[in-house]
């Protein structure tokens, strides 16, 4: 863990001293009883742009049956964020705690590399697709977030908030 968050801070200072507001940094966090921004700020010792404690969701299916529109709609979250697991992998995003679906590692490639990768781009691919065509071990059938919807007002709202 103290490596990732090593690699985290290197990245807030590289575009710091580069006065960038690009890529934003923000970490994400289930909303559990007894979590808190100051707890998760401890982690790291540059400040991200945001810290955001999201719902729990059914995890790709992980966690309960999909209770929702039985048609698909496009998931933006491929082409939004980056999901980094506590071990430096990236999965699709951040409904795949489990890292079933990796897109890259981010110990032995840089953030660009993951987010222009084949790997990723054949996921986002998959999704825009009608009728949709996933990639083997990609688990977006089974979420809520495909089945729901989710638009870009929604999202911004949602970093705002964050």
């Amino acid at each position: 863990m103290q490596d990732i968050a090593e690699k985290v801070d290197k990245l807030i200072s590289k575009k710091k001293k580069l006065r960038k507001n690009n890529p934003r940094v923000v970490i994400r966090c289930m909303r559990l009883e007894g979590a808190s921004k100051k707890d998760t700020l401890k982690l790291c010792n540059e400040k991200p742009d945001a810290i955001i404690f999201t719902p729990v969701t059914n995890w790709a299916g992980l966690v309960g049956p999909v209770h929702a529109d039985k048609e698909y709609h496009t998931c933006l979250l491929p082409w939004l964020e980056m999901a980094m697991l506590h071990n430096g992998d990236f999965a699709l995003c951040c409904n795949d705690p489990r890292g079933d679906f990796i897109v890259g590692r981010f110990l032995h490639e840089s953030i660009t590399q993951i987010w222009q990768g084949e790997r990723l781009n054949q996921a986002r691919m998959a999704i825009a697709k009608k009728p949709l065509a996933f990639v083997s071990g990609q688990n977006c059938q089974n979420c809520t977030r495909l089945r729901k919807g989710f638009s870009l007002k929604e999202y911004f709202y949602f970093l705002k908030e964050g």
